[in-house]
Formats: C-alpha cells, sequence, structure tokens
C-alpha cells in the first residue's frame, strides 16, 4: 500500500499513517507532526496500515495549499439536489476535473481535491432543507458539504473502510504532470464567510444532561480550573450544553463560577465577562462531549479496582463511602441476572466440553488432585490438574529423561477472573514442595531481566517460578512498553525452554572494572541442563489486553499449556484441614534426588549439595507401542499448523507434540512405571491436545482485532447481561472501562455505529428517573 502514495508524497502531500482498517491516525500527535519523506514513512509503515493526509498548511503542492471538499450524501435519493448545490459554490472551478475518492463504504459520497493560494480551516459550507431519523435514533442532514482544510485529515486510496471492509478508490486521480486543479482564495473566502450557523460539527447536538450531571463530570476534572485553555473548553460547554433553556442557562452560569473557584486566580467579574463572550461561532465547537470523555478516562472510576490476586480468598476490605455511594447511580438501569456460581463445577465444565479423563492423573499425583480439591476454598478441578503437573515437572526436573531426551520442565498459565481461585495452586505445590523438604526447588515470583533468570539458575539450575502478575509481566515484556529488561528475560525464558538437555550460556557483558578472577568466572559461567518450570496466573482480561501476533510468531505462547476456567468467580466454601497425602510427600523425597549411573549414592549426594553438578539421568524409554501413537500426534500437529496458517497462527502448535511427550514421562513415573505405556502416551496427547485447540480457538477470537472490534465485543458482552432493557452509555463505559470506556467520544460513537449497522444491538430512548433521555443499548437476540 505505501509505494502507490509515493508519487502523491513526492509531490508535496502531507501524507501519514493510520491503524489498519481504521480512519484514526496512528500518531496521536499527528496534527503537530512533520511532513515526512517517503523513505521516513515506508520504514514506519506496517503491514495492515491505512494511509491519510493532513490537509491546508502541512500539504503545500506546486505552491498551493492542498485542501479536500468534503460531499457527504446520506439518502441518496439527495444526490443531485447535493451535487448541483456543490457546483454553485465552485462557481469557478469544473467539480468534473477534480481529483475524486469514493469511500470504502460506497454510495454518492466523495472527496474532491483542489488547491488554493491561503490555508484554510475546515468550515461546513451547505446542508440540506430536510432531516432524516438515522438507525442511532438520531435525526441527521440529508447531505452536507464540508471544506476540509488545516487541521483536518482524511483517508487515502487504497485504505480499507473500516465497516466494510472494501478499499477507497480514485473515481479520477489527481494527474500530478497537469497538475491538480485551483480555485481561488476569493471564492473560498467568500465561502468560508458566509452563514456562520453551518459551521457546527457532527455530533454537536447537547447531551440533555441535567445539572446535576453536569457538576458529577466537572468534579472530575478539577485541575482543568487551573489551565487556561482548559478552563476555556469547560465554559464554552457548559453554555453550548444550556443554551436553549433560560432557566438553566443561569444555573450553568453558577455551575462554572461554583467550579471556576478551584483554579489559581479565580476572580467572579473575569468570569462572567468571559461566560458572556463565550460564543457557538468558532472554527470547532466544544461540546460537553469532550468532558464526559475526560472525565471517564479520571479517577471516577479508580476506586472500583480489582481485588488483589494474592488477597483473593482473605475477606474483602469494607468498600469505601464513595464507592457505596456509585452504587446507586444507575438504579433506573436492568438489573444484572445473578449467576449460578453454586452449581456443579463438575457439571458446568462437562457442559463446556471438558472431558471427565483430563480431571483427573494416573498414579500418585491424583493425590495432589483430590487434595487441592479438597481444599480449595474456591473450586477450579482443572487447576487442580495443572497444579499437580507442575509439581511433578519440578520434582522430577534435570534427573528424569525419555530416550528420546524429553526432560519434564513445563510452562503452565491458568486464566481465570479476580476472585476465582486461581491462587490455591500456589499453596499447594509449596506445602508439598516443603512437607518434602524440597522447598528449595521453590524459585522467585518472577524475572526481571535476563541475567535475572541466569543467575537464579546459575544457584538453581532446578526451580519452580509461581507468578501471579503473568498479564502485567506480558505487557510490559512488549516492544511498546519501553521494558527491554522483561522482553529480554522473556526471550531466556524461550531459550531454556529448549536447552533441558544441553548447556545454556547468557550474552556477553562487559567486564571493565573485574579482576581477572572475576572476568573469567563471569565469562565461563553456564547451566547444564537447566530444569524450569514456570507456572503463571492472570486474569483472561488482562492476558488478552497484552496479548499480541508478535507472541505466537516469536514462538512464546506454545511452549505454554494454557487453561482458562469457565466456571467464572467462585462463591466461597467450607472446608476440612485435610492433611498432606504422606505418600506423595515420600514419592517427591524419594524421585527427587535419584540419578542415573552405577555410583547412585555418591553422585546422588553431590546432586545435593553442587547446584552447577548435572548427574546422568534416570532414562525412561518409550514403548514400541508408543510409536504409532507418536506418529499421528506428528501428522495431527502438521494438519492443525497447515490450518492455522492463513490466519497467521500456526506456531501455536510448534510445540505441542514436545510438551506431550515431556508429559508423558510425567505420568509413567507417577503411575510407577519405568517405561513409557501407550496409556500414558494417550492422557498425555488427550490433555495437551484439548487445551492447545482451547488456545488456538481463544486466539482466533482475541489476537488480530483492532481495539474498535475488542470494543465491539465488550459492549456486547456487557448488554448481554442486561436483559432487553440494555444499558445507557456511561453504564457500559463504567462496566468495560479497559475496551470501551478508554475509547474517545469518536471512538465510542464508531463502536455504536458498528454493532447498529451489523444490527448487533438495538437502540431506544429512555426516560431516567432524573428526568433526561438518553439513549439506551440493548443486545440483539439472534
Amino acid at each position: 500500500m505505501i509505494e502507490e502514495v509515493k508519487p502523491l508524497v513526492e509531490a508535496g502531500f502531507s501524507v501519514h499513517l493510520l491503524r489498519p482498517k481504521s480512519k484514526i491516525p496512528a500518531n496521536d500527535g499527528w496534527s503537530e507532526a512533520p511532513v515526512y519523506t517517503f523513505d521516513q514513512l515506508r520504514k514506519l509503515y506496517r503491514d495492515g496500515q491505512n494511509v491519510g493526509i493532513r490537509l491546508g498548511k502541512p500539504s503545500k503542492v506546486e505552491g498551493l495549499y492542498l485542501h479536500a471538499i468534503d460531499l457527504d450524501i446520506r439518502v441518496p435519493e439527495a444526490k443531485s439536489e447535493a451535487l448541483d448545490r456543490l457546483d454553485e459554490l465552485i462557481s469557478d472551478g469544473d467539480l468534473k476535473e477534480l481529483p475524486c475518492v469514493q469511500s470504502g463504504s460506497g454510495g454518492a459520497s466523495r472527496h474532491f481535491y483542489f488547491l488554493t493560494e491561503d490555508a484554510f480551516r475546515s468550515k461546513k459550507l451547505a446542508h440540506s432543507k430536510h432531516k432524516f431519523t438515522g438507525d442511532d435514533g438520531k435525526e441527521h442532514w440529508e447531505w452536507e458539504i464540508e471544506l476540509f482544510g488545516t487541521g483536518k485529515q482524511v483517508v487515502l486510496p487504497p485504505s480499507i473502510h473500516p465497516d466494510t471492509g472494501k478499499a477507497y478508490r480514485w473515481v479520477l486521480q489527481p494527474d500530478l504532470k497537469r497538475g491538480i486543479p485551483r480555485i481561488s482564495a476569493d471564492l473560498i473566502d467568500e465561502l468560508v464567510g458566509g452563514d456562520e450557523s453551518t459551521g457546527f460539527y457532527e455530533n454537536s447536538e447537547p447531551l440533555n444532561l441535567t445539572i446535576n450531571e453536569a457538576r458529577d463530570y466537572l468534579d472530575a476534572i478539577p485541575d482543568w480550573a487551573d489551565d487556561r485553555d482548559s478552563w476555556v473548553r469547560v465554559g464554552m460547554a457548559l453554555k453550548h450544553e444550556f443554551a436553549d433553556d433560560k432557566a438553566l442557562i443561569k444555573e450553568a452560569w453558577e455551575l462554572f463560577d461554583e467550579w471556576s473557584r478551584r483554579g489559581y486566580g479565580y476572580n467572579r467579574a473575569k468570569n462572567l465577562a468571559q461566560w458572556r463572550g463565550f460564543t457557538f461561532d468558532r472554527e470547532e465547537l466544544v461540546t460537553m462531549r469532550s468532558i464526559v470523555a475526560e472525565a471517564n478516562d479520571r479517577a471516577l472510576y479508580e476506586t472500583i479496582e480489582e481485588l488483589d490476586d494474592e488477597d483473593e480468598e482473605r475477606p474483602p476490605a469494607p468498600p469505601s463511602a464513595k464507592v457505596l455511594m456509585s452504587m446507586f447511580d444507575d438504579l433506573d438501569g436492568p438489573p444484572t441476572p445473578p449467576r449460578d456460581q453454586d452449581a456443579d463445577p463438575y457439571a458446568i465444565l462437562k457442559r463446556e466440553g471438558v472431558p471427565d479423563h483430563v480431571l483427573s492423573i494416573p498414579g500418585v499425583l491424583q493425590e495432589v488432585v483430590d487434595y487441592y480439591n479438597a481444599t480449595a476454598i474456591k473450586s477450579q478441578p482443572q487447576f487442580a490438574v495443572q497444579a499437580a503437573l507442575a509439581f511433578g515437572s519440578v520434582v522430577l526436573g534435570r534427573h528424569w529423561s525419555t530416550n528420546r531426551k524429553n526432560f519434564t520442565s513445563l510452562y503452565f498459565l491458568n486464566l481465570a477472573p479476580t476472585a476465582g481461585g486461581k491462587e490455591h495452586a500456589k499453596r499447594v505445590i509449596e506445602e508439598f514442595l516443603t512437607e518434602a523438604g524440597l522447598d528449595t526447588l521453590t524459585g522467585p515470583k518472577n524475572y526481571a531481566s535476563e541475567a535475572g533468570v541466569f543467575s537464579t539458575l546459575l544457584t538453581k539450575p532446578r526451580h519452580i517460578c509461581i507468578t501471579d502478575e503473568f498479564g502485567r509481566y506480558l505487557s510490559s515484556a512488549r516492544g511498546g512498553a519501553g521494558n527491554a529488561n522483561k522482553s529480554e528475560a522473556q526471550s531466556a525464558l524461550m531459550e531454556v525452554f529448549g536447552r533441558l538437555d544441553g548447556t545454556w550460556q547468557t550474552n556477553g557483558y562487559s567486564t571493565r572494572g573485574m579482576t581477572k578472577e572475576q572476568a573469567d568466572a563471569q565469562n565461563n559461567a553456564k547451566v547444564v541442563r537447566p530444569a524450569l518450570t514456570l507456572l503463571g496466573m492472570t486474569t483472561p482480561q488482562s492476558f488478552y489486553d497484552a496479548l499480541g501476533q508478535k507472541d505466537i510468531l516469536d514462538g512464546f505462547l506454545n511452549r505454554f499449556l494454557i487453561v482458562e476456567s469457565p466456571l467464572g468467580r467462585q462463591s466461597s466454601r467450607e472446608v476440612d484441614g485435610s492433611s498432606l497425602p504422606k505418600r506423595v510427600v515420600r514419592w517427591a523425597r524419594q524421585k527427587a534426588w535419584e540419578i542415573g549411573g552405577d555410583d547412585d549414592d555418591l553422585e546422588g549426594m553431590r546432586a545435593m549439595v553442587e547446584p552447577s553438578f548435572a548427574p546422568e539421568p534416570i532414562l525412561v524409554p518409550f514403548s514400541k507401542a508408543c510409536m504409532p501413537i507418536l506418529a499421528e500426534m506428528e501428522q495431527a500437529v502438521s494438519r492443525e499448523m497447515d490450518r492455522l496458517d492463513a490466519c497467521g497462527m500456526a506456531e501455536l502448535y510448534g510445540r505441542t507434540r514436545e510438551i506431550a511427550m515431556r508429559m508423558a514421562l510425567i505420568v509413567a513415573v507417577s503411575d510407577g512405571c519405568d517405561v513409557i505405556k501407550p496409556r500414558h502416551v494417550e492422557w498425555a496427547r488427550d490433555y495437551v491436545f484439548f487445551y492447545q485447540a482451547r488456545m488456538a480457538k481463544l486466539f482466533e477470537g482475541n489476537i488480530g482485532k483492532t481495539d474498535i472490534e475488542k470494543a465491539c465485543d465488550a459492549v456486547c458482552e456487557y448488554l448481554e447481561t442486561c436483559g432487553d432493557d440494555g444499558a445507557p452509555e456511561h453504564q457500559i463505559s463504567r462496566q468495560r472501562r479497559k475496551k470501551f470506556g478508554k475509547l474517545s467520544t469518536r471512538e465510542r460513537d464508531e463502536v455504536f455505529a458498528l454493532l447498529l449497522r451489523d444490527r448487533r444491538i438495538r437502540v431506544t430512548d429512555r426516560t431516567a428517573k432524573r428526568g433526561s433521555k438518553k439513549p439506551w443499548y440493548a443486545l440483539v437476540k439472534s
């Protein structure tokens, strides 16, 4: 795509980059950004991005300024009327000669480009005589004509339209050799100096707020009273909101004056003079929409925080008075239907398609599963199996191997909402390790850098890392977060996973200032057969928000066994104080230090006291009967990778067979066997393949989506809990703040427009108890 705009850039068009399948600039500071050269754009461009152009002052072509006329025809039958009016407006130009773009939305709307001597700001020039009611329940002009100039940007072909998925196209391409047609600045000056009543922008209608509602929004932005520009915006927005009501406009002035007292240098007389000077004939109208959008991003909702995972099973702290009062803000809204938290978790899992046999493990490790389930205040049978496997993984790590050089170290990830019972896995594993005298196998809760991974493995070449902040860790490790150390740590974890039967050395570091002995020690440092087991825990929302295509392509996530619980938040239950199973403790104590070779006692003792020593492992071979199963697994993996190639997620299955073989070793030793039998491979295959398939399906639905698409899904997800009555925008924003509430007003409007177009939601006007009319949105039942 970027190559197609090269001639335009070289001609002087101020081309910039937009988000993929969007009209929104990729750079928040696009209006002040420099004019890019083509080489700069090519370096910045990423596959899938749209391209746009900044009009007016930034786009100087042939010594003149590039502008566009936006002909927006919303009612097809009004096309002739709109074109006739545009012909009248540009009396000294020929409309048929102007370069012209048709939007990817289709229809009769067009952008016409021209040059002129001066740089003008955008201005509404004309609109139809009649209005119509749109799908959003609001009235719109049948057509509008607007001059696009300085401060405005538009989408260029061949960008993809966000709603239709179709490309923008040139109806008439600019002839750069012949030159772009000109329209005199005198004519434009005459047009923009006309009737100011046409200067309003879309979405300029008041929000029909009450004075108290406006006061609530202003209370969220007290610091704006100290900033002159922001203070003016608030005054203009308030006056615009209540200008049509003579009684309320007086109250609006008093509210503005009351709020202004929070700022430095308050003066009532000057406030009143400024208030009287606020008009609606400015180039860009300021409305309460911008104030509401800012308030939604503020501390208004910061008191509604997620419970700390570490304290999820403790009694919650009493809510603050502010939180208690906020519970009554939406009494006029629909109640959220209660969830069946007391339903049998096994019945729910069965309904969700989880096979019964993957909720238990052959052999002694089943007692770990039983202990977990018996002592869990919040039932999570899937996490019980994950905890048992992670325990077996670290106990047998480094000292046990198959004849295919598979060791037992694995990475696990448990996903459940806050207060969903994730933390119990950490307690169970640490209790068993401590009781068996293996607490030295417990590692840090996280790694701050590659050096952190390496130094921990030097002193503890076999250990387990249990982290309850995996979502935040994944987010901070991504390049955009600016945390290079976390990114290096992630790369180290990837490398260690594949070095279980080899040697791992970290990157070289400066030895300046070191003695020769210190430098030699650093340069020669290495870990032989590193054995790292990792168990991560996070919420699904944190995980998917942090997720990107890069995490799949670089092979990081395909190293994990990811289990997302469908049980949701669990009601706490009374549990008895069960004792740790002694058989498991004896098994762990014995198996952790068993080694291969002839001199077991000497080698085993050395392995216990000398972390750097890697003894010969005990070999547990695959029986011949396992070979057809392993071959079939390899073919199945290839088929899945071929299927996922189209969506760029084939790497998800890059480690599946290897993980299943490692798990089969854990199961065989748990089952007391010295040979891996078909039943062990089949259990491991079923477990790994089931959750890998689930993971692939979840990723297909969460990766590669734009922020707008994720917001659409979040809105529908919440409205599904609201029943037929639905909910207003501010309530949806509060309940789905991360994916919807943080969007700009324009982006929220885009979300609702998409959902209404696709008939996923419907809109109705509803009068709240406080007297104001607001649109409410409800899910359309399929």
